[in-house]
């Protein structure tokens, strides 16, 4: 596939210029663009990969077209991770049909992560669409409840000494009661871990939900899960726990996570919502860098300096960067300091 040359909007080109004539002030701490900045201890990256595409199968054949028609995308992912380069990835829809189960394993998606990265990593899944790729040792895992699936990484002490309890969540699709009843589950299942009941995890434990929430900041399942309070209702007062550094499009700065790009004589305008979260608690480390990389809207120098294609999100890649494109959810990545 030839090399695609992505096409920006005015007011992006005046973002850049600003940033451009200004950056001098900006903090050390903002993101510049895809790189690790010098005090990053640990990079996270969340992606709904859209039913397994991104995965190839056992055999080594491209993924079956499967459910929704999906594409083959293995390519686009092996760009995109050895741009972000992150310590742990967060997956949903992995192993997420029939059809893919019947063609992929879990030990294949390790040996075929290990080779196109020359890496050793650590996997853990529930089999069922959440998959964890950690760099780090994963010491425990534990499915909470159908589509939410938990882990517990022990870090490096050059990173932290207190363990990483990431829970990878994929919350109901359509009913949004069943959102809200998944959602008090993993508030319920956090609350316990801080209060001491479960003696599997450390209670000092970083705590992240990251993943597809399938709803919006102002909704009921985000309000629940980010307050830690699974007894919350939609009047209720709201006072959040886990932290959100609100990641923008790296670039764009669009908070839209799941959606689509138009593209239009000579302009690009994303379309969609933000239903894709990464919150965070925890006493010796904290989220700084935070973006959402959408390369359908970057500029053809960061393209090239990270090595990606225009349409590497794109559900489609071979689509034309013309009309409406569709790139369903981006990946979300998070950087950690250590605080002072």
């Amino acid at each position: 596939m030839g090399k695609s040359v992505c096409k920006i909007t005015k007011n992006v080109q005046i973002v850049l210029l600003i940033m451009f004539v200004y950056g001098s002030t900006f903090s050390q701490t903002s993101s510049t663009g895809i790189e690790r900045l010098l005090n990053t201890k640990l990079r996270i990256a969340s992606y709904n990969v859209f039913w397994g595409s991104v995965f190839p199968q056992d055999s080594g054949e491209p993924p079956l077209p499967g459910r929704h028609n999906a594409q083959d995308r293995t390519s686009n992912f092996v760009r995109i991770h050895n741009a972000v380069k992150p310590d742990i990835w967060a997956l949903q829809e992995v192993l997420y049909s029939k059809i893919e189960r019947e063609t992929k394993t879990l030990q294949g998606h390790l040996d075929y992560f290990n080779k196109v990265t020359s890496e050793n990593w650590n996997v853990a899944a529930d089999e069922k669409g959440r998959m964890v790729f950690s760099r780090y040792p994963i010491k425990w895992k534990k499915e909470i409840a159908l589509r939410m699936f938990t882990v517990l990484i022990d870090l490096p002490d050059s990173i932290s000494r207190e363990d990483l309890l990431l829970v990878n969540v994929h919350l109901h699709w359509k009913d949004p009661e069943q959102r809200a009843k998944e959602a008090r589950m993993i508030a319920n299942f956090l609350k316990d871990v801080i209060d001491g009941k479960n003696s599997d995890v450390p209670t000092n434990s970083l705590l992240m939900v990251c993943g597809d929430f399938n709803s919006r900041r102002d909704d009921l399942p985000y309000k629940i899960i980010s307050s830690l309070n699974p007894t919350l209702n939609i009047e209720g007062d709201y006072s959040p726990m886990l932290k959100d550094q609100q990641p923008l499009q790296l670039k764009n700065h669009s908070p839209i996570s799941s959606g689509s790009v138009m593209f239009d004589d000579g302009s690009t305008v994303v379309q969609g919502g933000t239903i894709d979260f990464m919150l965070f608690s925890g006493k010796s480390l904290k989220m700084t860098n935070n973006f959402m990389l959408n390369t359908l809207t970057l500029d053809q120098k960061t393209l090239d300096i990270n090595k990606l294609e225009c349409n590497d999100v794109a559900l489609d890649p071979n689509q034309p960067l013309k009309g409406k494109v569709s790139f369903d959810h981006l990946p979300l990545i998070a950087d950690f300091s250590n605080k002072k």
